[in-house]
């Protein structure tokens, strides 16, 4: 279903901006 498919995409996105927030407080 179209909906797994948006959730899957949706967690990538949250866990690249954790990411990057956590690149930023590093630096």
């Amino acid at each position: 279903r179209q909906s797994k498919y948006l959730t899957r995409m949706r967690r990538i996105e949250i866990a690249a901006d954790l990411l990057l927030c956590e690149k930023q407080i590093k630096i």
